[in-house]
């Protein structure tokens, strides 16, 4: 979800442009820790008319959106969806001609045993670390970058 609101802040952003973020620990209170993240670029902006749509699947302010900018208009409705399942929040201003910002806050369980980690060549691995049951989402609009996934031994597509 933060791979696509940053490519978003670069994708939609001008000449020189800048993206900033900030990350703030809300606070710890049974043994749940709150972050906020607020991620500012300088970019074209949005009207508000199109922020109340934003989330919506397929959602696009321009039309030439999909051939100028290379989107669907997928990313954001993954993005809130991905941020709802985890109980977390996102909210969106923008400014046309002067840039967007996103904050999102998300809560997290504090674990009561650090992971074992094993050191290598200033690597970290983690095979000695029970995952469950671990369920991945590619998604993938590049036709090879999609092929090499599915063929990939350790992350097969489902059927």
């Amino acid at each position: 979800m933060f791979l696509n609101i940053y490519g978003n802040c670069i994708k939609y952003n001008k000449v020189g442009g800048k993206v900033h973020t900030n990350c703030d620990c809300l606070g710890v209170h049974d043994n749940i820790v709150t972050y906020r993240w607020t991620i500012q670029d300088t970019g074209i902006g949005m009207s508000d008319e199109f922020i109340q749509h934003i989330f919506e699947p397929f959602a696009q302010e321009r039309i030439d959106a999909r051939s100028v900018y290379n989107g669907t208009g997928l990313g954001m409705s993954i993005v809130k969806s991905l941020i709802g399942k985890m109980g977390g929040t996102i909210e969106v201003t923008s400014k046309q001609g002067e840039g967007t910002q996103f904050v999102i806050t998300l809560s997290f369980e504090i674990s009561e045993e650090e992971p074992k980690r094993k050191l290598a060549d200033s690597t970290v691995s983690i095979e000695d670390t029970d995952m469950g049951e671990l369920h991945l989402l590619i998604v993938e609009d590049n036709d090879l970058n999609a092929e090499i996934a599915q063929t990939c031994q350790k992350f097969r597509s489902l059927p």
